[in-house]
């Protein structure tokens, strides 16, 4: 009897707590989220505790609590790593050992924040990937003198299908793993920034490759690293994502993996617009809508 009575407490706990901070479908996949809502409820106010890592970290807590660490973990990452590895590597079905090394090499120049001849490079690739068909405009300008045929179109294409094949199993795989089901509809990749002025309701990638997280507590972290105003949290939804990864960092080799969970995109062909989630004290949050603006 007490356990039945202690079960409906505990739900009335947390629908009261839905209830006075409701949660978008963009949470429905977090039980971290749930928890900081429970802890806000039960504290001295309805604010939910967001996180700061200075090394953008996904924390133990979201690592747990959401299962992450079915991409950070020896145990599960390794074997993924190694089955995409040997097709990237193999000479048919990615791009043979020269430019699967330039391509990685050029990625952990990407994850280093270094602006390298071959950043370039795989940018340019990237640009002439998307506007063989369409002419789509980013921000980001490119230094014609480091365009090369050292990755190409077909490069790029092949990089973005191996990705995308991997990332279905391996989404499907995480969410299989956790205590609770998890439906397609409740996936999404985040990314965090800040900016000094309101960002434009119909929305496009500022650059030719852009990084989203897996992670909530690494999207909030790198918001704040960057010290404006307002800070900013996009939320985009995963199976939206699949035809735009350029590389997923759980996929690669020891010195570019990280507990970031980074997925490193390639703008969308057309303007997405914008759903406004949440206008807080800490974040203003939208979902990046599927259907592109004409």
């Amino acid at each position: 009897m007490s356990s039945k009575v202690d079960d409906d407490d505990e739900l009335d706990v947390l629908m009261s707590a839905l209830f006075r901070l409701p949660l978008h479908p963009v949470y429905q996949a977090s039980t971290m989220t749930f928890e900081r809502v429970l802890d806000a409820i039960q504290g001295p106010g309805d604010a939910i505790t967001r996180s700061y890592d200075r090394y953008h970290a996904a924390t133990n807590a979201e690592l747990g609590s959401d299962f992450l660490g079915y991409f950070t973990e020896k145990e599960t990452r390794q074997p993924m790593q190694a089955e995409f590895l040997d097709e990237l590597y193999d000479e048919h079905q990615g791009l043979g050992k020269a430019r699967a090394q330039f391509f990685l090499d050029a990625v952990l120049d990407c994850q280093n924040q270094q602006d390298t001849v071959r950043v370039d490079m795989l940018k340019h690739a990237v640009r002439d990937y998307l506007c063989s068909n369409d002419d789509v405009r980013v921000a980001e300008k490119l230094d014609e003198l480091r365009c090369s045929n050292e990755f190409s179109v077909q490069d790029v294409a092949k990089v973005i299908r191996l990705n995308q094949q991997h990332l279905r199993k391996h989404i499907d795989g995480w969410k299989a793993a956790r205590k609770h089901d998890v439906s397609d509809d409740a996936v999404y990749f985040q990314r965090g920034f800040g900016a000094n002025a309101p960002i434009p309701q119909q929305y496009q990638e500022p650059r030719w490759i852009t990084s989203y997280s897996l992670s909530l507590t690494v999207s909030e972290s790198f918001a704040k690293k960057m010290g404006r105003s307002p800070s900013y949290l996009l939320h985009a939804h995963w199976v939206d994502m699949m035809s735009r990864v350029l590389y997923f960092t759980p996929f690669l080799d020891d010195k570019i993996h990280s507990l970031e969970v980074e997925a490193a995109v390639v703008p969308f062909r057309r303007e997405r617009p914008l759903l406004l989630v949440a206008d807080g004290k800490d974040f203003i949050e939208f979902e990046i809508l599927e259907n592109p603006v004409r």
